[in-house]
């Protein structure tokens, strides 16, 4: 299941998009969930890198000023991010590898949280998790996991 979760987060269509929004932090629904899969993972500013987004925007960074330095790309920052055909592949592996160090245990559900937002089912997983918990409690884990076996 990890590999299959993986998988899709890597190939997805919109990841450009969830790259840009993940670097400015502007997805609430996701900082919410994944904070409650981890007290330890600090979020805020990419320009931080001791946040998750920031980690992120400076492995991207790093990445670019290598192909840079080494001149395997002439383009600017913004047209490496936008038009790269590798850019989301590896930055999406090195999020999800990532996820593993940072989320111990709950890596999983991570990934599946970043998967919902891919797929823009935020709203659908909150209304199934609002009517699983009077059914059963269960934490954000169980939760997301659940959520991924019976819907994705």
């Amino acid at each position: 299941m990890e590999e299959q979760i993986t998988e899709k987060i890597v190939r997805h269509p919109d990841v450009r998009n969830f790259m840009r929004e993940f670097i400015n932090g502007t997805n609430n629904w996701l900082r919410k969930t994944l904070g409650s899969l981890s007290f330890t993972v600090s979020f805020g500013s990419a320009r931080n890198p001791k946040t998750l987004e920031g980690s992120f925007y400076d492995y991207i960074c790093r990445h670019y000023q290598g192909k840079r330095r080494f001149k395997l790309s002439n383009l600017s920052y913004v047209d490496y991010l936008v038009k790269d055909e590798d850019v989301p592949f590896w930055a999406m592996q090195y999020l999800t590898k990532t996820l593993i160090s940072k989320f111990n245990g709950n890596h999983v559900a991570a990934n599946i949280a970043i998967l919902i937002t891919l797929e823009r089912r935020e709203g659908e997983y909150d209304k199934f998790y609002a009517e699983q918990v009077t059914v059963q409690p269960m934490g954000t884990n169980d939760a997301l996991i659940l959520f991924y076996s019976i819907f994705m």
